[in-house]
């Protein structure tokens, strides 16, 4: 996994040929939030402290950001890295992940939308 978040958010590329495995498991969240202006954020700090959660990566969500349309996958927010020693423990945390943050935005027409997992 951290060859992987290295790769991932430094481009740090490594030599992989030599590498001895665990049997751990991790998992990748990643959300879409709907067009609009960021209005509410719930939940981050505690998301951070979940049993299982390695890495939140949402620093660059902030209220008052403006939220384009999602062309593509390339829009999609995150990541939030989970880490478990079982596969049963990732989809329990995922749960907790979408249980504990709540990130709000307002449209033109002045709805709040939930974002989308």
């Amino acid at each position: 996994n951290r060859i992987l978040l290295e790769y991932i958010i430094n481009g740090k590329e490594t030599d992989v040929t030599s590498l001895v495995l665990d049997t751990k498991t991790a998992a990748w969240m990643c959300f879409e939030l709907p067009k609009g202006e960021v209005v509410a954020i719930d939940g981050l700090d505690e998301l951070r402290k979940l049993d299982g959660v390695f890495l939140v990566n949402l620093d660059d969500i902030c209220i008052g950001k403006s939220i384009g349309e999602m062309k593509d996958d390339t829009g999609k927010l995150g990541p939030v890295l989970i880490k478990g020693d079982t596969r049963e423990q990732c989809f329990e945390t995922i749960a907790k992940v979408k249980q504990t943050l709540d990130i709000r935005v307002r449209n033109k027409n002045g709805e709040i939308n939930k974002m989308i997992w």
